[in-house]
């Protein structure tokens, strides 16, 4: 009886591990909007936090979604982040070749 006890306590421990690391993927509800070199808008709708988008924005940006948006002066998210830009908030004189994501 104390095996069957302890088998089931190792299958136990087994499936909470496996379930703790895995990760997925959380999109930021909302939408990022930007402005591009010509001066046209453009958006990312429900970008996936900690995936870094090559977009290239000046001047007004909007971040709508429910994630903190960090604007990188570099492209593939180089370097550390020149903006943090709060959920819900708005930057007039952004410069920047990548976002990402975060919550």
């Amino acid at each position: 009886m104390q095996r069957i006890g302890l088998c089931a306590a190792v299958a136990g421990t087994a499936v909470m591990l496996a379930l703790g690391t895995t990760t997925s993927a959380y999109a930021a509800s909302g939408t990022f909007v930007y402005t591009l070199p010509t001066g046209q808008l453009a958006t990312l709708e429900n970008p996936v936090t900690g995936k870094c988008y090559n977009v290239t924005g000046i001047k007004n940006t909007l971040n709508k979604t429910d994630a903190y948006a960090l604007l990188y002066a570099e492209r593939s998210c180089a370097g550390t982040h020149a903006v943090e830009l709060d959920p819900h908030a708005q930057h007039y004189e952004a410069e920047f070749k990548s976002v990402k994501f975060i919550d």
